[in-house]
């Protein structure tokens, strides 16, 4: 079966248009709006690994929206294993996303 691209919110926010987002994939939310993460981190780790388990780096991308430690436990659960992922940003300007790779892996010169 292949695999289609997919485009992982990091948390779901009702104040946002994530509709331009799905032209890099089918949306899905992480995380629901509102959810804590400040207090009980470790059930979110658990629930984002799951969520993330079937992620595909070269076809899926993350949009980091939501609580900033949501969104730095979802981009480091994705690059611990993969070392690279692509990143939607937000265009103000232009009103739309952009598909932004963030690569760790060590460059050779």
């Amino acid at each position: 079966m292949e695999h289609k691209p997919k485009v992982y919110a990091v948390q779901e926010a009702s104040d946002k248009d994530f509709s331009p987002a799905t032209k890099f994939g089918d949306v899905t939310c992480l995380l629901p709006e509102g959810r804590r993460v400040t207090f009980s981190i470790q059930p979110v780790i658990a629930e984002l690994e799951f969520k993330l388990s079937k992620y595909d780096a070269e076809l899926d991308s993350l949009l980091l929206t939501g609580d900033p430690i949501a969104i730095g436990l979802a981009l480091s659960l994705v690059l611990k294993s993969r070392s690279y992922c692509y990143v939607l940003k937000w265009d103000n300007r232009e009103r739309q996303y952009y598909r932004i790779l963030v690569d760790t892996r060590k460059q050779t010169n």
